[in-house]
């Protein structure tokens, strides 16, 4: 449905809350997941990055300070933004939101863009 916010309001009532989709599989929240891996790392999956945030052994495919940091930047990212929306009545926009995700990860690692 269309808010008064100007987007679609995503609310599945079938679905059971969880962990995996408050994250990550929420429809909002999944876009930015998708852009930023497919330009940051490739080779990883939205499972992987769900792996990397509830274990304590990280894999040995990237380095364990660039994945904990691109794992909590987005994090970052995607939560500040979902705040800003519910309290400042600020539009989540994927692309934006992801934007702002790979310019904080390249520039606390300071990463030269692609």
């Amino acid at each position: 449905m269309l808010t008064s916010r100007g987007y679609i309001d995503y609310i599945d009532l079938s679905a059971v809350d969880s962990l995996q989709h408050f994250v990550f599989s929420c429809p909002r929240k999944f876009p930015v997941w998708t852009l930023v891996l497919r330009q940051m790392c490739p080779s990883w999956s939205i499972s992987d990055v769900a792996w990397l945030l509830t274990r304590t052994r990280l894999s040995p495919s990237v380095s364990s300070s660039l994945q904990i940091a691109i794992a909590s930047i987005m994090v970052h990212t995607i939560w500040r933004a979902h705040w800003a929306f519910v309290f400042d009545n600020s539009p989540f926009l994927p692309n934006v939101v992801a934007a702002k995700a790979v310019t904080a990860i390249h520039k606390s690692h300071d990463l030269t863009f692609p």
